[in-house]
C-alpha cells in the first residue's frame, strides 16, 4: 500500500492501482522507499484528488464533489471538470484525462455556461498554449459571456488575463458549440459516436427541421 499525504489529509491506496493510472505517481513510488508520498500544494485543488481516487477504483465520476471541503457537496459541473482535467494532466493520468475531457466537452456544449475567470487563468497557466481544452474555454466564453453579469471580483480576475481577453476578441461570438470540434484528436470511432449523439439531440430539439 502507498500513503498519499495532501496537506493534512492522508489516503491509504493500492500501490498497483496508483502506478497503473498515473505515470508521475508510478515514478514517484519507485523513488520513495518509505511508502509515503508527500504531494505538492497544487494537488489540493477543489477536491480533484477525491474524484481521482473514486475514479481509479470505480471507473465512474461522482455526481457531486466537495471543493475545498465546502458543504453541502456541489454538482460536478464544467468548472470542476476543467480543474480535474488540469490535475490529470499534471500527474500524467492519461485515462482519467480522456474520460474527464469527454465529460467537460459534453457539459460546455449542452449548457449555456462558461468557466469562471480563475479557472480559465489556471488552465492557461497549466496547459500548452494550443491545447484543445483552452479552445473550448474560449469558445464557451464567447458564446455565453455577458458583460452585465460581471461583479467586482470577476472584473479583477479578468484584468489578470489580458492575453486571454485578446484571444476572446479575435474569436468573436459563436452561436453553437459542437462536441466533435473538441474531440478531433480522439479516435474516429469516438468522433463518430459524438456526431451521432449531436444529430439525435438536434432532431429532438427541433433544430434539424
Amino acid at each position: 500500500m502507498t500513503i498519499l499525504r495532501v496537506g493534512s489529509t492522508r489516503y491509504t491506496l493500492n500501490t498497483a492501482m496508483l502506478s497503473l493510472h498515473s505515470t508521475m505517481l508510478r515514478d514517484s513510488i519507485k523513488e520513495e522507499e518509505s511508502g509515503i508520498l508527500l504531494c505538492p500544494d497544487w494537488w489540493d485543488v477543489g477536491a480533484s484528488v477525491d474524484v481521482f481516487i473514486d475514479w481509479i477504483y470505480t471507473r465512474r465520476f461522482p455526481s457531486t464533489y466537495r471543493p475545498w471541503g465546502i458543504e453541502p457537496p456541489q454538482p460536478l459541473d464544467g468548472d470542476a471538470c476543467v480543474r480535474i482535467y488540469i490535475f490529470a494532466w499534471q500527474i500524467d493520468a492519461s485515462e482519467l484525462r480522456a474520460a474527464i475531457e469527454c465529460k467537460a466537452v459534453s457539459f460546455f456544449v449542452q449548457n449555456d455556461y462558461y468557466a469562471p475567470f480563475d479557472t480559465v487563468n489556471l488552465a492557461f497557466s497549466a496547459l500548452p498554449h494550443e491545447h484543445v481544452m483552452l479552445e473550448l474555454l474560449v469558445d464557451a466564453h464567447c458564446r455565453s459571456f455577458r458583460d452585465d453579469a460581471q461583479g467586482k471580483w470577476e472584473m479583477q480576475q479578468e484584468s489578470k488575463l489580458p492575453g486571454v481577453m485578446r484571444r476572446y476578441a479575435r474569436v468573436g461570438a459563436r452561436k453553437e458549440l459542437r462536441a466533435s470540434d473538441y474531440l478531433g484528436h480522439r479516435s474516429v470511432k469516438k468522433r463518430k459516436r459524438w456526431e451521432e449523439e449531436e444529430a439525435v439531440e438536434s432532431v429532438e430539439s427541433g433544430d434539424g427541421e
